[in-house]
């Protein structure tokens, strides 16, 4: 059986992928005090929808202790971005056990998580962090943190959904396929030559909602008003723009068709969009809840399309416009 260690198994991601995988690989879960009092006090706990909230009962260690374990056969990092200070801690200990070199798992939003774990390879490892296989796997269900006294709940529904790409290093993907068919998981593998366009095609899913969230509201809310709504639509525009620019093409994801929404986004006109909008609210927000979405990562959201853009010598007004009031509410 292939052994996994999860790291940052505390998280929505990270919890989700130990209660899926658990009858599928040997699961290392490495965490922080605070993760680890929470399993070990029963405390946290994941949820499919519709049915009954169960304890994840898995074996954790503090990340400090993960040198004095056997190499897994995957590293999974599972913590939010920037992922260079952790791929550089973990694999520095891998390089000091001189044994195999685990493939790397990154499942962050944006755009910029391979060249950041392939530049701390390079700085660890030098010409050999090619040894090193780096997977890039994206998510698209929705996992919702709820407080129940005091244990935590992840909830999601099913079923998993993923796509994945060998995007650096060796290319054979056979081990991970087993592990997601084992486990029940939905998924689509990308050639190596689509990679960025995944990344591209899913943080546009993820930008949907953060002009409204920029305004503190939650997607329904936000494109009732008609200048939210238009925000919202010119903001897709020109991250689109940035991503034609700079070479790339959105993919049609199963369910998440994101080559035809931008195509219709980019050219229906506004005015025959606003009457719609609502009914777009609804199903952007099926399944998500109504709160605002989560500004945390406004860097590697509008912050990674104003990058984008910048390089392929695009302004980007709204998406400026909506990353400055998303650093206000931050504030």
């Amino acid at each position: 059986m292939e052994k996994i260690a999860i790291i940052g198994i505390g998280g929505r991601t990270g919890i989700l992928f130990a209660s899926k995988f658990k009858n599928a690989a040997e699961i290392l879960g490495v965490g922080r005090e605070q993760e680890i009092n929470l399993m070990s006090s029963k405390n946290l706990l994941i949820q499919k929808r519709g049915s009954e909230p169960e304890v994840l009962d898995q074996k954790i260690i503090n990340d400090r202790d993960f040198g004095n374990y056997p190499l897994p056969d995957y590293i999974f990092v599972m913590t939010r971005n920037p992922v260079s200070p952790v791929v550089k801690y973990y694999y520095q200990t891998v390089k000091e056990k001189n044994g195999k070199l685990p493939a790397l798992v990154l499942s962050q939003n944006g755009i910029d998580a391979i060249g950041e774990a392939v530049s701390a390879l390079k700085e660890i490892f030098g010409e050999d962090a090619s040894k090193v296989q780096i997977i890039r796997l994206n998510l698209f269900n929705a996992v919702d943190g709820v407080k129940k006294g005091e244990a935590v709940c992840m909830k999601y529904s099913e079923p998993v959904k993923l796509v994945f790409s060998s995007a650096f290093g060796p290319e054979n993907t056979s081990g991970l396929k087993n592990i997601f068919e084992t486990a029940g998981v939905e998924y689509r593998e990308y050639s190596r030559k689509d990679v960025k366009n995944m990344e591209c095609s899913k943080l546009f899913l993820n930008l949907i909602g953060m002009a409204a969230a920029s305004y503190g509201k939650s997607v329904e809310e936000g494109y009732r008003d008609k200048a939210i709504f238009g925000e919202e639509i010119f903001m897709l525009r020109e991250y689109a723009a940035s991503v034609k620019l700079s070479g790339g093409h959105f993919l049609n994801f199963k369910r998440y068709p994101v080559g035809i929404l931008s195509c219709i986004i980019n050219n229906v006109p506004l005015a025959l969009l606003v009457p719609v909008r609502n009914v777009l609210a609804k199903m952007v927000s099926s399944g998500r809840g109504s709160k605002p979405k989560d500004l945390g990562e406004i860097d590697y959201y509008n912050g990674g399309v104003i990058k984008l853009a910048k390089e392929a010598g695009l302004e980007t007004p709204v998406n400026v416009k909506v990353y400055n009031q998303a650093k206000k509410l931050l504030n």
